[in-house]
């Protein structure tokens, strides 16, 4: 996790996790029928240490794997922060034999051996019960803290996989394979709009709010785009996020809904629009916004944002030149245009990154590929760009010429 996510990790689970103890149905119980003896005989424990020997022998040691724990430390047993408390993986196995090592704390009396052990899991956590050679039955250890009586793995692992970006299913199929205790997919979806979303949205409203103040009176210049949910003209949702140029972090975003009568081509305009406003009513300064060529976009910043000044992101602009290529080249005698279609693109991506923000720089560079195209690289001009800057040494390739119907295209 990022210290982003951690934070929201903390917050959520320390402070908001206020379930009842009802809600505890939605965990899985497995509960054992009878309690499993546990076979502990010195014999067997000295063939299994036998074993682990040979192992161990044959295993090169690893090496750059950070050491846990380097020295003795006292035992608190007190748990001040589940999400930077350290997780393991533990074994069944392991853990009875441990359990067979502790005596029988029956009202601290008893201390018998210990020769049964019964299970129970909630979701990713485990409560062990115990009985001794007496018959005492008691609880005696639970593989997590509980906050609010719920076991604070379980939204750990909710809140997880959210920030991380998976889904359910494949963190399920996961513990699966592994046969880990996995939390419910009830238990997930319980967790999500109750606890993980809710912290997720505030800690992203404080950091915009800071970043808003980081900013002060600047003038700053915003980089927008929108994503729909699916390709062409069906889609249902669109989510447009704006991005400070400067510092390359996400100043705001708006998920819009198409409702009719409106189209799914009204979408982005729609979202840009609400974006824009949410932005300049918290006072930013926007002097300078980069999108694609949408055209409602455009005619938007013209009639109601004209003291902003409106550029084309080089990305877009030039994957639209690419498909003007592609389209051209189909036509009759283009198709020597088709090859010229990815360095085109390219030489639009070098002109923007090397005219150091001089649009007349810019200008020249772009056209220079007239003369590339025809194979010549030097030319006369009244001044400025009048040579390529490639290498010396031009691979072969499909020149076209000056009056050819491709390069008229």
């Amino acid at each position: 996790m990022s210290s982003n996510q951690q934070t929201a990790c903390k917050k959520l689970s320390l402070d908001n996790y206020s379930t009842e103890e009802d809600s505890m149905e939605d965990f899985e119980d497995k509960e054992a029928s009878e309690y499993i003896p546990i076979d502990s005989e010195e014999e067997e424990d000295e063939d299994l240490d036998s074993i682990l020997n040979e192992i161990e022998e044959d295993i090169e040691p690893l090496v750059d794997v950070p050491i846990v724990e380097d020295k003795y430390k006292e035992i608190s047993g007190l748990c001040e922060n589940p999400i930077e408390d350290k997780k393991f993986i533990v074994f069944q196995s392991c853990l009875e034999i441990l359990i067979s090592m502790i005596p029988c704390q029956y009202r601290h009396l008893c201390l018998k051996k210990l020769t049964h052990v019964q299970i129970r899991q909630y979701g990713t956590a485990i409560n062990v019960y115990v009985k001794c050679e007496d018959g005492h039955s008691q609880k005696l250890w639970s593989s997590q803290p509980k906050i609010n009586k719920i076991p604070a793995g379980n939204l750990i692992l909710s809140s997880g996989i959210v920030l991380s970006g998976n889904n359910f299913v494949k963190i399920k199929n996961l513990f699966h394979i592994i046969n880990m205790f996995m939390i419910s997919e009830s238990t997930h979806y319980h967790n999500q709009p109750k606890f993980v979303l809710p912290m997720i949205h505030e800690k992203w409203k404080q950091e915009q709010r800071e970043l808003i103040l980081s900013i002060g009176s600047s003038a700053i210049c915003l980089a927008g785009d929108g994503q729909s949910d699916s390709p062409g003209f069906s889609a249902k949702y669109c989510i447009y996020t704006m991005m400070e140029s400067e510092g390359q972090k996400f100043l705001d975003f708006t998920v819009e809904q198409i409702i009719p009568p409106a189209t799914s081509v009204s979408l982005e305009k729609t979202a840009f629009k609400k974006t824009l406003d949410n932005i300049l009513q918290s006072n930013v300064n926007v002097r300078i916004i980069t999108t694609d060529r949408h055209v409602g976009i455009r005619k938007i910043l013209k009639e109601e944002y004209s003291n902003i000044n409106h550029q084309f992101d080089v990305w877009h602009l030039a994957k639209s030149v690419g498909q003007k290529i592609l389209l051209a080249s189909k036509g009759r005698n283009c198709s020597t245009l088709s090859p010229w279609r990815a360095p085109v693109k390219n030489h639009l991506w070098w002109s923007a990154r090397n005219c150091q923000e001089n649009p007349d720089d810019l200008l020249k560079r772009w056209l220079s590929v007239l003369f590339h195209v025809q194979n010549v690289h030097e030319w006369e001009t009244d001044g400025g760009y009048s040579h390529c800057h490639h290498l010396p040494d031009v691979k072969d390739t499909k020149w076209l010429e000056e009056n050819s119907m491709a390069f008229e295209n």
